[in-house]
């Protein structure tokens, strides 16, 4: 069956910064070591220093991240459930066939 409609793919930017990361799940920290950790000291010592640790006699910045970060196994679920929603606000509707895909009629 053939059906006229009209389609559009989009590309969401920085799609992973505007997810936070839920506060039920567990605290995600990022281990940042050696001369990275030295560069955003000096730059900003105001807001990092109280949170640099020696570690194996090297200085080491943990940071308690509050948005998901690219690359780890929940980030994508996140934004998924996010994403969601969002569509959801518009008036779209998930696809019963593809839950990556939301149908909105006009």
């Amino acid at each position: 069956m053939q059906k006229n409609q009209d389609i559009c793919t989009i590309d969401i930017p920085k799609a992973f910064i505007q997810t936070d990361q839920p506060i039920e799940d567990e605290k995600v920290y990022m281990k940042i070591p050696g001369k990275l950790c030295k560069i955003l000291v000096n730059m900003y010592r105001k807001i990092y220093a109280d949170y640099v640790k020696s570690d194996n006699n090297k200085i080491t910045l943990y940071a308690d991240l509050k948005k998901v970060l690219y690359g780890t196994l929940l980030a994508s679920l996140h934004y998924y459930n996010k994403w969601v929603q969002d569509i959801k606000s518009i008036g779209y509707e998930l696809n019963y066939y593809d839950l990556c895909v939301a149908n909105k009629t006009v």
